[in-house]
């Protein structure tokens, strides 16, 4: 009986503990460089999460109506651009073969705007800022976005999930029974 009554215990702490599954998170760290003559802003940096990754063959589109693009932000000309001041809080992160092929995003408020663009097969931005002038001149940049780095964020739950407290109190359960018995006997 106390065999039956251990293994239905194990059984039950391992059908109730559940393996954790959850989306990887890849965060891509641009770098806004300005190359257009005229620019008075050198460029900026930048960056946007997605869950998952791009599929190394075919396309990929990661976006927010999707809700595999989690975050996304630029900073130029001491300003930053996230998803909460992009029009309609959309933004788009669009792959080919793995590689990054275009950024969408559009945004600011009326003064102060960015947005991306695909120009002959290079990633493209343009910036300005007609509040803040430099030389009487409102900031400007135009330019090139390049990938600088990906990462993996770290977890955002150190705390050990129930499911994991239940399959170890069920493990040292089973120890205790062992032991006991080894007592007993």
């Amino acid at each position: 009986m106390r065999k039956i009554l251990s293994a239905l215990v194990l059984t039950l702490g391992l059908a109730v503990a559940p393996v954790a599954a959850h989306a990887d998170s890849l965060t891509y760290n641009l770098i806004l460089t300005a190359t257009t003559p005229g620019s008075n802003v050198s460029g900026g940096t930048g960056s946007f999460t997605i869950t998952g990754a791009p599929a190394s063959s075919g396309n990929s589109d990661f976006n927010t109506l999707l809700g595999n693009l989690t975050a996304m932000s630029f900073t130029i000309g001491g300003d930053t651009f996230n998803l909460s001041n992009a029009a309609l809080n959309y933004g788009d992160a669009f792959f080919q073969n793995g590689n990054l092929l275009s950024v969408i995003y559009d945004g600011g408020t009326v003064n102060k705007s960015v947005d991306f663009s695909l120009v002959a097969g290079s990633l493209f931005y343009t910036f300005s800022d007609v509040d803040t002038l430099i030389n009487g001149v409102p900031e400007f940049s135009q330019g090139t976005i390049k990938v600088a780095s990906i990462t993996d964020p770290p977890s955002t739950s150190p705390v050990p999930e129930p499911s994991a407290l239940l399959l170890f109190g069920t493990g040292a359960l089973g120890l205790a029974g062992i032991v006991s018995r080894k007592l007993t006997a």
